[in-house]
């Protein structure tokens, strides 16, 4: 077993808190990953023994599980996990002459806007590559002008959704689509 990520344990007095994911995708409703409290020599505490309090787990952003033990109201232990947005849909590229336009399906719910990432890179080295943002989840398509007739472009598209925690504004990014690639 890969030993956990700081941001799936927590210490607190002998007790061990893992998450079972750090990030999970928008659905609309409440996401709950699994919880597993055990103490330091890897014994299973009981369900029994304490309460979950999730919050801010619905929409796009920092969601948190909170572990309250029972008889002891002050040991609480809190982890974050992360809400992505939905991933894109449809997505296609059209060749034309000295240029290629990247189409997709819009996905306006818990989304801001797009990133297009496109290159002569397979593997999107980043010397190869360049990366636009679409500021508007209503705009369905983007041109690009080749620099190079006879090029092979590679592209790829993601959503993100800007949430504002802790005073600050933070983008939340969908995975990246399946590669499509045009000449």
């Amino acid at each position: 077993m890969p030993e956990p990520t700081p941001a799936q344990t927590g210490n607190n007095q002998g007790v061990v808190v893992k998450i079972s994911s750090e990030s999970l995708v928008y659905t609309g409703k409440a996401q709950k990953p699994a919880v597993h409290v055990t103490d330091t020599a890897g014994n299973v505490i009981s369900s029994e023994n304490y309460q979950l309090l999730y919050q801010n787990n619905v929409k796009v952003g920092r969601a948190s599980v909170t572990v309250i033990f029972n008889g002891d109201q002050s040991t609480k232990i809190k982890k974050y996990f992360n809400i992505v947005p939905k991933s894109v849909k449809g997505f296609r590229l059209i060749s034309k002459a000295k240029r290629f336009i990247a189409k997709w399906k819009r996905q306006g719910v818990q989304t801001t806007g797009y990133e297009i990432q496109y290159s002569t890179s397979k593997k999107f080295k980043k010397k190869a590559s360049k990366t636009v943002t679409v500021k508007s989840n209503k705009t369905l398509s983007r041109k690009f002008s080749r620099n190079k007739a006879g090029k092979r472009y590679y592209v790829r598209i993601r959503t993100y959704k800007t949430v504002k925690i802790d005073g600050k504004m933070k983008k939340f990014y969908s995975g990246w689509s399946k590669v499509k690639s045009v000449k």
